[in-house]
């Protein structure tokens, strides 16, 4: 920019085009049918890549039913058809930018949005125009391992990431699915793929981004059918050895293919080179184009042309979506980065993490439980130990500072350099004295107390609550004295004894109860940290088998879901027809999800979908007009009573082997002190056998015996069911 100037550089526009689903929720909306006309008819559309609403017809059974049947429905479909696949929005490209030798609008029609300049043309029609676009990626995870970097460096100074060895233990995590938090391979089937993969260098994951995407996919169970037996691995022509070997006999990355016209048919790099951007770009056309060239060149080099037209339809099939190894090795180098960070340095690494994902509530709430269930232990911020970002400490990791609503960053920059040049704090008192910018106000020290940053001191957060205006009063009064020349009470000898004195006036004063801070937490943080309201009927939950909202978040739309949540916001919404339906915020200790009450259900539960209430919950999973799912609720029971009833009315299960005696000798003495009405019994996995208890046939189920059992037997190994 600097050497172009502004006027020469612009970013690029794309479009959105109207998909098959996307069509027939806008249309339903525009003809003023109810939401759960457009939402029946788009969960019957197979969830297929690029599928069309005549392919879905053909494919859907219950799909073509329906639009026979229903008068509506064919409505929907059939105007639908005739709008899919225009484009229904404009955006910004991700990454791309066109700089040209002269002003942008010399060559291409620009527009603003937001403030950001832009082409009115996309990518396709800038290379037409003869201008280059060029990608510049930027990667959070590049931050989350430069910040990670700096945490290690204070024990370790010279640890680099650029240094580190591609160790075992680190495939050993992979290869086990623990991926939450690794570059490209926390999500969707890659932690199964890996599991199956069992990666053992960087090779191996380069492989694995690769193979991961529309196309290559299929060819995923023969990779890894060749990679286990090697020596059964053919190839369709011995030129192709070299080229595959790496890859176990399977096309995975555009060089190959490029290798594969040049040994094969005799193409020159340039001519192999229009072959990879044609499948970069998805030009279809192009590589049937290339078809007749391939074969000449092939059948010219004595390869025989059936052999030829085989390998060029493996190549032609596999070109919309294949990768180019450089990318996904560099990549790869990333991911691998991140994985070891996580491995040998999990707690500086999920707090650089959280740091960057701050954010993100929903991440950032998948990150936190994710570290409970690893034994790291989420801590409210801390005056002496919190920073701007999220702060590994000994005990676990610290909450961010900046998180703290009402905490500007000024404010917090102001703390830590004062306890940098002075040392910690000793009270709050002392806090108030020694921080002297006005950013350091009654709100900002309200917000602290309310999230925990002053627990340390000797005063609970009730009494900081109820007269830290009278600290702040009078420790301000005396350093106003100091300015003005009067007597310095805080800097005479025995000073401390002054400040002292301040807060021992302050009266004993029991403090809230637990479910009260939570609360303040939540108010100050967005967040639980201390605990959860729910933990005690997660407890109840987990023994049944029940989801929470990361697992529920990646079941099938149209699923049943049943789920114990927090209610965070409620929206209510007049529908069409005048009834009152309702837009709910659910949270759990594992994210967040949003949910739809419509008005023959919002009449019924209205009074229970008030924000801070906890409830059970069941409805229908459903995708919104942004593709995100959601869950249409059709049922709500306060959560107390929901516990209740399945602590009253289950038998509780415990799975272990008939020859594992310190598991049963440990369930039974946790047993004896828990009595009452619930049955229980003992699954032998070993033999596939259920028994009751020779002495303890009943029990009282509660968070307290499940919480004790699952320390002695494992989580997985115990659960509830309700008679």
């Amino acid at each position: 920019i600097r050497r172009y100037g502004a006027d020469r550089v612009a970013q690029i526009v794309t479009f959105g085009t109207m998909a098959a689903k996307a069509a027939v929720r806008d249309v339903a909306r525009v003809l003023n049918f109810p939401y759960s006309v457009g939402d029946e008819i788009s969960r019957l559309i197979p969830s297929a890549l690029h599928i069309t609403l005549k392919d879905a017809l053909e494919q859907s059974p219950e799909l073509k039913k329906l639009y026979d049947s229903d008068e509506k429905a064919r409505n929907v479909i059939d105007t639908a058809v005739k709008i899919e696949g225009m484009p229904r929005n404009t955006s910004t490209h991700a990454a791309g930018v066109v700089i040209s030798d002269a002003p942008v609008s010399d060559y291409v029609p620009l527009m603003s949005r937001e403030g950001v300049t832009a082409t009115q043309y996309t990518m396709l029609g800038l290379e037409q125009t003869g201008l280059i676009k060029m990608d510049f990626l930027g990667l959070r995870n590049l931050t989350v391992i430069k910040y990670c970097e700096e945490a290690v460096r204070k024990t370790v100074p010279d640890f680099s990431a650029d240094n580190i060895p591609e160790d075992e233990e680190t495939f050993e995590m992979l290869s086990k699915g623990d991926t939450m938090g690794v570059f490209q391979f926390e999500s969707g089937g890659m932690p199964q793929l890996l599991m199956k993969l069992r990666p053992r260098s960087i090779e191996d994951l380069t492989a694995a981004l690769s193979l991961y995407r529309p196309g290559p996919m299929d060819s995923i169970p023969r990779y890894l059918e060749n990679r286990t037996h090697p020596e059964s691995i053919e190839y369709p022509h011995p030129v192709l050895r070299n080229i595959l070997d790496v890859t176990y006999g399977c096309i995975v990355y555009q060089e190959q293919v490029m290798e594969i016209c040049r040994k094969m048919a005799g193409y020159s790099y340039g001519e192999a080179d229009i072959v990879r951007r044609a499948m970069a770009k998805k030009k279809h056309g192009v590589m049937e184009k290339e078809r007749d060239k391939f074969l000449s060149g092939a059948v010219n080099n004595g390869i025989p042309e059936k052999v030829a037209n085989n390998i060029f339809d493996e190549m032609a099939g596999f070109a919309s979506y294949a990768f180019n190894k450089s990318h996904a090795a560099a990549y790869s180098v990333v991911a691998f980065r991140t994985a070891y960070l996580k491995r040998h340095y999990p707690k500086e690494y999920m707090a650089a993490l959280m740091t960057v994902f701050s954010g993100y509530t929903g991440k950032l709430m998948e990150y936190i439980s994710y570290c409970g269930k690893r034994g790291i232990k989420i801590l409210p911020p801390d005056i002496n130990e919190s920073g701007l970002g999220f702060t590994a400490t000994a005990d676990g990791i610290r909450f961010s500072l900046l998180a703290a609503k009402g905490v500007g960053q000024g404010a917090i920059e102001e703390i830590i350099a004062e306890r940098e040049k002075n040392g910690n704090y000793k009270s709050l008192t002392d806090v108030i004295k020694r921080v002297k910018g006005r950013d350091f106000n009654r709100r900002c020290i309200e917000s602290l107390i309310k999230c925990g940053a002053f627990d340390r001191f000797s005063l609970n957060r009730r009494q900081c609550l109820e007269n830290y205006e009278r600290i702040y009063d009078s420790t301000v009064s005396f350093s106003r004295g100091a300015i003005e020349g009067q007597l310095d009470f805080f800097g005479m000898e025995g000073g401390d004894t002054e400040v002292s004195d301040i807060e021992s006036t302050v009266k004993p004063v029991p403090e809230y109860d637990l479910d009260a801070l939570l609360e303040m937490e939540k108010e100050v943080l967005g967040m639980y940290v201390s605990g959860h309201p729910l933990e005690k009927a997660r407890f109840a939950a987990k023994a049944l088998r029940m989801p929470d909202i990361r697992a529920v978040s990646e079941m099938n739309e149209g699923d049943r879901a049943a789920l114990v949540c927090c209610v965070d916001g409620v929206k209510p919404h007049s529908a069409k027809n005048g009834s009152l339906m309702a837009f709910v915020t659910l949270s759990d200790m594992s994210g967040e999800m949003e949910a739809v009450v419509f008005s023959d259900s919002y009449s019924v539960y209205a009074g229970l979908l008030r924000s801070g209430s906890r409830v059970y919950i069941e409805g229908k999973l459903s995708n919104d007009r942004g593709g995100n799912r959601n869950i249409l609720i059709d049922r709500v029971v306060p959560a107390k009573v929901f516990v209740q009833s399945v602590y009253k009315n289950s038998s509780l299960y415990i799975r272990c082997s008939s020859t594992d005696r310190d598991i049963l000798c440990r369930c039974t003495d946790i047993l004896r002190k828990y009595g009452g009405e619930n049955r229980v019994f003992f699954r032998f996995a070993d033999v596939s056998r259920t028994i009751a208890h020779k002495e303890i046939k009943k029990c009282g189920i509660s968070p307290e015996l499940l919480k004790r059992l699952y320390e002695a037997a494992g989580e997985e190994n115990i659960a509830i069911v309700s008679e």
